[in-house]
């Protein structure tokens, strides 16, 4: 669908699992985020140099001008629901394909089955909305874990390049007559795939 020259789909507020509760990024999130978030762990993946965010408003710049879609990862808690993580989509290109991006904050917290819920989430959600046809994520060479992690999720191997894997996974278009219950309209200009985007590589969330 166009509206005014952009290409208009619906994205869910909230999406709920058993362990988890993926919810779209909010400013306030940034005090949490600052404490949290260590830009190393994209830089030593995906061969960014980024330095700390000293700013909130550097920190939601970024955020802003990396993702199209940003969801923070909450883990549920009786009382209050604790941030572990973030997952999102960059180089979105409607009805073709996105990149996908995750990472969990805490080593501690990988490993227990969160990233897999994280990913399934999104994913699931992608294919019942049917706004691409492929997602696809980057994974160094050196991080065998992620490797396997996707495999099992599904993910193909289609090109290696010098200082990673290239993986995709084809969502197959769910028909679907009734749309999400809470959403926002995003308004966002088509972008072209790139080949080898170093926005974000996933990190180990397995």
């Amino acid at each position: 669908m166009r509206l005014f020259g952009f290409e208009v789909f619906r994205v869910v507020r909230r999406i709920e699992g058993d362990l988890l509760v993926l919810r779209l990024l909010r400013i306030r999130d940034l005090f949490i985020l600052r404490s949290t978030f260590d830009p190393a762990l994209l830089s030593e993946t995906g061969g960014e140099t980024l330095k700390s965010f000293g700013l909130l408003t550097s920190l939601w710049r970024w955020l802003r001008s990396t993702f199209q879609v940003l969801y923070v990862i909450e883990l549920k808690r009786e009382h209050a629901h604790r941030v572990v993580g973030l997952i999102g989509l960059y180089d979105l290109s409607i009805g073709n394909r996105a990149y996908l991006s995750a990472v969990l904050f805490d080593p501690m917290d990988r490993r227990q089955g969160l990233g897999r819920e994280a990913v399934h989430l999104l994913l699931d959600f992608l294919e019942k909305a049917g706004i691409l046809k492929q997602v696809c994520v980057e994974v160094l060479k050196s991080n065998l874990p992620s490797l396997v992690f996707f495999q099992e999720m599904g993910f193909k191997l289609q090109k290696i390049h010098s200082d990673c894997f290239w993986m995709a996974k084809d969502l197959p278009k769910e028909d679907s007559t009734s749309g999400p219950v809470s959403c926002v309209l995003n308004l966002i200009p088509p972008v072209e795939p790139q080949s080898s985007s170093r926005h974000g590589v996933v990190i180990a969330v397995s």
